[in-house]
């Protein structure tokens, strides 16, 4: 509804355009009412199209939890498949309960067995077929009844139908192993001295989490989650380095505030049985009551990437590919 003032300054508008009669006048604001009202109709029809059409063709969300779940289920297809096929390679009859195709007399001595699929990545998508290369694990017999084994890395080739149902497409074959990538650093580069606050909270952490060595509580965040190890898995540790992506952490003193301070230690632990192993832990800090603590071990630390890349620094995160979603009914013989 249009406000006093406002109708009032229309009526004047249309009573000069009306030569200053009054019934021209709400002829002509009759007029212009419909043509505006009609105008905003037919406006409106192509935004309604066009909101549907973005409806229809919206992409599904993806289900994380079924990607992994499918990709699992057909790890587990790939490995039984070929721990079938390395187990006796002259059993055809079992071969075929996953592979339809030809299977040829071999010299492969019976006795090998898989290990584990250590990658499984979808392929093509063909009438509702979908396709996955799975890399697996394995170890065969260096001969016929040698109980040396060789470690070989196999490749099967799986699809699943319209019904989710598994089927592998090839014979296991070779896979070489991939090329080396680009490497990348820690993103902490500054190193702590020893006198410093922070250097003396991490080495007292891993002391008292590794080797059972003094209380783990004043060195961890309250509700950290982190834990001694029960029994102890370490007799001692030697610190070799600390460093950190803040000059908080190098501090003399311990600052007012600090969060999510990225700390790298690099320790040599000694097992029980003398064994030296040098380790490297990523950690995550803060300050709070006027001193260092642990808030946990750092699942994503960051990283620098190589000067030829483009970039100065990236964040690890997680990839996703949209896959068809499981429905636990692969061709698999009974008792697998």
């Amino acid at each position: 509804m249009l406000s006093r003032p406002l109708q009032r300054f229309l009526d004047s508008i249309f009573l000069r355009i009306g030569g200053g009669d009054a019934i021209r006048a709400d002829e002509l604001r009759t007029r212009a009412t419909g043509s505006f009202l009609a105008f905003i109709m037919l406006s409106y029809i192509p935004l309604i199209a066009a909101v549907a059409l973005l409806a229809v063709n919206r992409p599904a969300a993806v289900d994380e939890a079924a990607e992994r779940d499918q990709l699992s289920a057909i790890e587990a297809y790939a490995t039984h498949y070929v721990d079938t096929y390395l187990k006796d390679p002259s059993n055809s009859a079992a071969i075929k309960q996953f592979y339809d195709g030809e299977v040829p007399a071999s010299a492969l001595p019976a006795g090998g067995r898989a290990l584990r699929a250590s990658s499984a990545l979808p392929g093509v998508i063909v009438d509702g077929f979908q396709t996955y290369s799975v890399v697996v694990d394995a170890e065969i017999p260096k001969a016929a009844n040698s109980a040396s084994m060789v470690f070989v890395r196999l490749q099967v080739d799986i699809s699943a139908d319209r019904k989710n149902l598994f089927r592998a497409f090839t014979l296991p074959h070779a896979r070489p192993d991939r090329p080396s990538g680009a490497p990348v650093e820690l993103a902490t580069q500054t190193l702590v001295s020893e006198d410093r606050p922070v250097f003396k909270t991490v080495s007292g952490f891993l002391s008292a989490m590794l080797t059972g060595q003094g209380d783990l509580a004043p060195y961890i965040a309250v509700g950290s989650g982190l834990t001694a190890a029960q029994p102890p898995r370490f007799t001692t540790m030697a610190i070799e380095r600390v460093q950190t992506n803040s000059d908080l952490a190098n501090a003399q003193d311990v600052p007012p505030k600090a969060e999510g301070i990225e700390v790298t230690v690099r320790a040599v632990m000694q097992t029980s049985s003398g064994v030296l192993m040098p380790m490297d832990f990523p950690l995550l800090m803060s300050v709070a009551g006027g001193h260092w603590q642990v808030d946990r071990i750092n699942d994503a630390p960051s990283i620098v990437a190589p000067n030829d890349s483009g970039s100065t620094q990236a964040p690890t995160t997680p990839t996703t590919t949209t896959t068809t979603p499981p429905m636990y009914a692969p061709n698999t013989p009974e008792g697998s």
